[in-house]
């Protein structure tokens, strides 16, 4: 048990789940939502099951899911994030994604803003998606979003660092990969108002590359097909940098 709180420990957003949702979440979840919402409007059927978000963070995907009237839960390995998730209402519970504490049958089943590029290694993906295969009902879907790779060999690349500030938070983070071990490396610097206190934020995040080819087979080894592929921009980058931004799957049991 000790190893397993060490790793998710190493893994999870800390501090930075304060900066996070005016930073990133935010402006992801309202270019996601009438995707999202369309993708839900053409399964009506399925509003009747549960759904489960992963990853799930400050819970912005999971109140979607709540707001379009499924019964919504989320896991995810940050406990400053679930605290901000629980200040919004929502169900969810702290979790290993390649182990995931729940049982029965979920229609819906989210996984969004590239949280899927954390998993670093092909048989962590795997675990990853044969779970959500022990969940997902027969005739249920399951939709996540990953970075095409161009992202990190262009973007993540890049000498420019991403900077962020209002009255209540700064941030400023600085990229680099590694194209030999299709690791991209994120170092985060900022800081936050938090219950009238300010809060120092100092992390290193790493993400993979995933190509197509990896993505799609480690979904067909888990016993997933794809229904739809389709290329996604939920920050208008892709005219800047003349490469796609994420792939959004939407998937079902084989």
């Amino acid at each position: 048990l000790l190893r397993l709180v060490r790793r998710l420990r190493s893994e999870a957003y800390g501090d930075f789940a304060w900066i996070y949702d005016a930073a990133l979440g935010l402006p992801f979840s309202a270019a996601s939502a009438p995707i999202l919402e369309s993708v839900l409007s053409s399964r009506p059927e399925l509003l009747r099951l549960k759904s489960l978000d992963l990853a799930c963070g400050t819970g912005l995907g999971t109140e979607l899911l709540v707001r379009n009237g499924l019964s919504a839960a989320g896991v995810d390995a940050s406990i400053p994030m679930l605290r901000q998730a629980r200040d919004r209402g929502l169900r969810v519970v702290c979790g290993d994604l390649r182990d995931l504490p729940f049982r029965g049958e979920f229609g819906w089943i989210t996984c969004l803003y590239d949280s899927l590029n954390h998993i670093l290694s092909e048989r962590d993906l795997l675990r990853v998606f044969r779970e959500v295969r022990t969940l997902l009902a027969s005739d249920g879907l399951f939709l996540f979003d990953v970075n095409q790779p161009e992202v990190y060999e262009l973007i993540w690349s890049s000498t420019d660092s991403f900077q962020f500030d209002d009255d209540t938070a700064s941030l400023e983070m600085r990229t680099s990969f590694s194209r030999r071990k299709k690791i991209g490396t994120a170092w985060i610097r900022g800081s936050a108002s938090r219950n009238g206190r300010r809060i120092e934020v100092t992390e290193v995040r790493r993400q993979r590359a995933w190509s197509r080819p990896e993505i799609e087979g480690a979904l067909d080894r888990s016993g997933l097909v794809v229904v739809e592929r389709n290329d996604f921009d939920p920050f208008e980058q892709a005219a800047d940098t003349g490469v796609g931004i994420k792939w959004l799957y939407v998937c079902r049991k084989s």
